[in-house]
């Protein structure tokens, strides 16, 4: 981001962790130019905003199993 920024000084990039509902009022407003939600978009402001908003539904997690399993020797490499 920091390069970014050098290469297009006129472009300002920052984060703000305000949470979803403060995230979604600053971008109706006209504070933030993208936002990120955990939740999507309430009928009424889908409503309200159709044409002029986009929603992109994003799925990341990760999940990691575990099992012992007892006089197994070896390397997983």
């Amino acid at each position: 981001m920091n390069e970014f920024m050098k290469q297009y000084p006129n472009i300002k990039i920052s984060y703000e962790g305000v949470g979803s509902g403060a995230g979604q009022s600053n971008f109706f407003a006209g504070v933030f130019d993208f936002a990120g939600s955990d939740p999507p978009l309430s009928k009424s402001q889908w409503s309200n905003y159709t044409g002029r908003v986009m929603q992109i539904p994003i799925v990341a997690g990760a999940i990691v199993i575990v099992y012992n399993v007892p006089n197994l020797n070896g390397s997983s490499r």
